[in-house]
């Protein structure tokens, strides 16, 4: 709730701006051709910051992060470029973007350091891209670390987020299963958010066999879980894309008597009415 104060609040103070340089604010590159050109003349690292005109975030990051003189200050290390995921397609999938903002450092050959994903405060994000830059706290330096943390779900955690934010899906729900599957008492804390992550990518990429049984044990083991409403969500259209049509409808009244102001309660109200409708499943 703080955040989203915190991001209305900023979003009322914050006006459309040109990705161009300016006086102001950070040296925006004009694209990316001139960019890297610029860095492999100067020799200079580049920021690229994959945004897209919906992303709330970003406009934050833009507010709350790039318009601080100190960090105006501190961008002039480097070449800035923002690039629109929706419309350069072939960078987005080049690196392999997943969320809103990120932003990725590179040299000048363009060989990735890593990345800072999400809106950032400042001083971290600084912090992380100095790491980054001196070879900590890299996915690369996590991976080679995984051996040694093999019991440590909070180091498992970490680099399954790391790995789904550098686009390999499927590396990180490997590591999101097996703390979901090894840690039952949740001693982590980690283990629904991890469930959730791999039903709703398993969902989303269609994979709804594979999905269903997940929500299912998900709604199941947290009965009040922070994320409950979209596990009822998610169970029901599972169970609706499994054909199992009365299972359906009841996941999807579950979630309305659960959550009825919730912003897809419209949305399960429809399908409750159009599955009730529809006859026992087939």
């Amino acid at each position: 709730m703080q955040r989203l104060v915190l991001c209305l609040l900023l979003l009322a103070a914050w006006a459309p701006r040109s990705h161009a340089g300016s006086s102001e604010g950070i040296a925006w590159q004009p694209d990316l051709t001139t960019a890297f050109q610029e860095a492999r003349r100067s020799g200079r690292d580049l920021l690229l910051d994959f945004v897209t005109d919906w992303c709330v975030w970003c406009k934050v990051q833009d507010s709350a992060t790039y318009s601080v003189p100190e960090f105006v200050e501190y961008s002039k290390r480097y070449l800035w470029v923002k690039v629109d995921a929706e419309r350069d397609t072939l960078a987005a999938r080049k690196y392999g973007i997943r969320a809103y903002p990120t932003v990725v450092v590179v040299r000048p050959d363009g060989l990735e350091y890593d990345r800072v994903v999400g809106y950032t405060r400042p001083a971290d994000f600084q912090a992380q891209v100095e790491d980054y830059r001196a070879g900590r706290n890299t996915l690369a330096a996590l991976l080679d670390g995984e051996e040694a943390h093999r019991a440590d779900c909070d180091y498992e955690y970490r680099l399954a987020d790391r790995l789904y934010a550098h686009g390999r899906s499927d590396d990180a729900l490997q590591r999101y299963q097996h703390i979901f599957e090894s840690d039952t008492a949740n001693a982590s804390g980690h283990a629904e958010e991890c469930g959730y992550m791999v039903a709703r990518t398993l969902r989303r990429a269609g994979d709804f066999g594979r999905a269903l049984p997940v929500y299912q044990v998900l709604v199941r083991r947290f009965p009040e879980g922070q994320l409950r409403a979209g596990e009822l969500f998610g169970l029901g259209l599972s169970l609706e894309a499994a054909g199992q049509t009365p299972e359906a409808a009841a996941a999807f009244e579950e979630f309305v008597r659960e959550f009825p102001n919730d912003a897809s309660a419209p949305e399960a109200r429809q399908k409750i009415s159009a599955l009730r409708g529809a006859g026992p499943s087939r």
